[in-house]
């Protein structure tokens, strides 16, 4: 019996979350409760993706002792914002990520269709290595 990797796409959250870099962090932060999410993309006029706000990124404001009603999510959106291919498997999607804590995932022709936490991607990740070892492990010698 051959089982085909997972790929990012199948532990990916699809639903998109966006606000315009004009929002307000408060606003931002709403959004984020209301779709009970953890990052809002921002997208420009074009409704092309421009950056990523995170709940991380908007705790660091609060400290920071930003007004989160006067400050937009353009001023402190990371960007340009880490990708992969919807088809990519999680190892690679792991070392796609580098520093970023998330990645947007792109279907074949480029549009947005998830977004993957690094988070999920290495625990689902593990828990696959763990069910490939488990495996070798209960084939007979000779199968």
């Amino acid at each position: 019996m051959v089982i085909m990797p997972l790929t990012v796409d199948e532990v990916a959250r699809h639903t998109l979350v966006t606000c315009k870099p004009s929002e307000t962090l408060f606003e931002v932060a709403n959004l984020m409760l209301k779709h009970n999410v953890g990052s809002v993309l921002v997208e420009d006029s074009q409704r092309e993706i421009v950056g990523i706000v995170t709940k991380n990124d908007i705790l660091r404001q609060m400290i920071a002792g930003k007004n989160l009603k006067t400050t937009q999510a353009g001023d402190i959106m990371s960007y340009p914002v880490a990708s992969c291919n919807r088809t990519d498997t999680l190892e690679e999607a792991l070392r796609k990520f580098g520093n970023y804590s998330r990645l947007v995932v792109k279907a074949e022709d480029g549009k947005v269709v998830g977004v993957a936490k690094k988070k999920i991607v290495e625990r689902f990740a593990n828990v696959s290595l763990a069910y490939d070892f488990i495996q070798r492990r209960l084939r007979k010698p000779g199968d």
